[in-house]
C-alpha cells in the first residue's frame, strides 16, 4: 500500500517537529553552551534597555541643567535680598555674580552633554559669558568650535558676529572684515544690513574709508527703512 501523500501543511509540521526534536538533542548535549547563550542573549536585552534608559536619563538631565542655566541667565539683579538659591528663581546681587553662576551652569552642559543639543547650545552662551567676563582667547574657541559643528544657520551666524566682534578687539581686523562679509554675502537669516553695518564699521578702523563709504551706501540704497539707514546715509558721503 503506497504511503499517503503529505500536504504542504503536514510537511511544516514535520519540519517543525523535527527540529525541535534536534534543539531539545542539542541542549541535552550541551546544557552548559546553552546556559551561557542564554546568559549572552539576556545581558544583550539588559544593556539595550540599559542604554535606552541612559540615553533617556541623559536627556531629561541634560534638559533640566538647561532650564537651570537658562532661569541663572535672565534672573534679576536687586539691590537687597538677593537669593540664588531662591526655590521660585534665583537672583544675584550683580550682573558679574549672574553671568558667572549661568556659566558654571551652560559649561557642566557643554562638559557633560556636549553631543546634546542644549549642550551644543549651551557652547553659544560659554562663549557669550566667558567674553563678557574679559576671558576673550577662552571665548573664541567655544564659539569656533560652535560655528564649526554646524546647526541653526540663524544662531551660527549671531556666533559668528560675535566671534568677529572678538577678532576686532583684539587687532585682527582683517579676520573680522571677512567674517562680517561672510555673513553679509551669505544664505542665512541674519540681518544683512546689520552685518553690511559692522563691516563698514571695522573698515573704518582699518582706515579704508572708500571702502566703508560705499559700504555704507549699500546699507542707504538696499535697505532705506533699517534702524541703520539715515546713520549709513550721512555717512556715505564722507565716512
Amino acid at each position: 500500500m503506497a504511503a499517503p501523500k503529505m500536504t504542504r501543511h503536514d510537511m511544516k509540521q514535520d519540519d517543525l517537529v523535527s527540529a525541535l526534536g534536534k534543539t531539545r538533542g542539542y541542549i541535552d548535549k550541551n546544557p552548559m553552551m546553552v546556559r551561557n547563550a542564554g546568559i549572552a542573549i539576556a545581558a544583550v536585552i539588559v544593556l539595550g534597555g540599559g542604554f535606552y534608559w541612559w540615553r533617556s536619563s541623559n536627556a531629561a538631565a541634560a534638559a533640566d541643567l538647561m532650564r537651570e542655566a537658562q532661569a541663572r541667565l535672565n534672573a534679576p539683579v536687586v539691590a537687597t535680598g538677593a537669593d540664588p538659591t531662591s526655590p521660585t528663581g534665583p537672583s544675584f546681587a550683580t550682573e558679574g555674580e549672574r553671568d558667572k553662576a549661568a556659566l558654571e551652569s551652560f559649561t557642566k552642559l557643554v562638559t557633560g552633554y556636549g553631543r546634546s543639543a542644549e549642550g551644543r547650545a549651551a557652547q553659544y552662551y560659554q562663549g557669550v559669558l566667558l567674553a563678557r567676563e574679559g576671558k576673550a582667547k577662552e571665548a573664541e574657541e567655544a564659539l569656533t568650535a560652535y560655528v564649526d559643528r554646524g546647526g541653526d544657520s540663524l544662531m551660527k551666524d549671531i556666533a559668528k558676529v560675535q566671534l568677529a566682534g572678538l577678532l576686532a578687539q583684539r587687532g585682527d581686523l582683517d579676520g573680522a572684515a571677512k567674517m562680517y562679509s561672510e555673513i553679509a554675502e551669505g544664505k542665512g537669516t541674519y540681518p544683512r544690513d546689520w552685518a553690511l553695518y559692522y563691516l563698514a564699521g571695522v573698515q573704518e578702523k582699518q582706515g579704508k574709508k572708500d571702502e566703508a563709504a560705499k559700504t555704507y551706501g549699500m546699507i542707504a540704497k538696499e535697505f532705506p527703512t533699517s534702524s541703520f539707514s539715515a546713520e549709513a546715509a550721512r555717512k556715505s558721503k564722507g565716512a
